[in-house]
């Protein structure tokens, strides 16, 4: 007897309530929703309602409720972050390339700075590869993302007792 109120304990502990498991996700929440059956892709929007087995979104036509064992993926965004690295890199790589796209097409034979069309490329590059990294990082300031982390699925517990007198104990996850 005192293994089955091990388990009992046990099943109670780690069953706690949907909401608990599906941390951030609540009313007001911006969400990440795959469902193929609600044909939602990725689909931004803003939950209004926890259900114990759905979700409610906002839609443009009103609210929707989209049942939880239709989701294949759900993620919660853990805010907002600005994008100072992958703008810089991006203004870097846009620049260097143009740069030395323009040096190399503008060679002159009595340039002072190069001796050939790919050295005049490369100053040309670098130079404007550094100017477009500073101007991608502060781009990159003002242009921010949400930051997603997936939604943990809320685990189901069942416990019984079995024709022999054992404890039975069930675990599935709605993913």
């Amino acid at each position: 007897m005192n293994a089955a109120l091990g388990i009992l304990v046990a099943v109670l502990v780690f069953s706690s309530p949907v909401a608990a498991q599906m941390a951030g996700l609540g009313a007001g929440a911006r969400v990440r929703v795959t469902s193929p059956r609600d044909d939602l892709k990725k689909h931004v929007t803003t939950v209004t309602d926890v259900r114990g087995d759905s979700i409610v979104v906002a839609g443009r036509a009103g609210s929707r409720t989209i049942a939880i064992s239709n989701v294949t993926a759900l993620e919660v965004s853990a805010g907002r972050r600005m994008r100072v690295v992958p703008y810089a890199l991006l203004g870097f790589g846009v620049g260097a390339i143009g740069g030395f796209a323009l040096g190399y097409a503008s060679y002159d034979d009595g340039s002072y700075l190069s001796n050939s069309p790919s050295d005049e490329g490369t100053w040309a590059g670098a130079t404007l590869g550094v100017l477009g990294m500073f101007t991608g990082a502060i781009v990159g300031v003002f242009h921010r993302g949400d930051h997603w982390v997936p939604a943990q699925p809320p685990v189901r517990a069942a416990m019984g007792l079995t024709r022999s007198g054992r404890v039975s104990v069930g675990l599935a996850r709605a993913f």
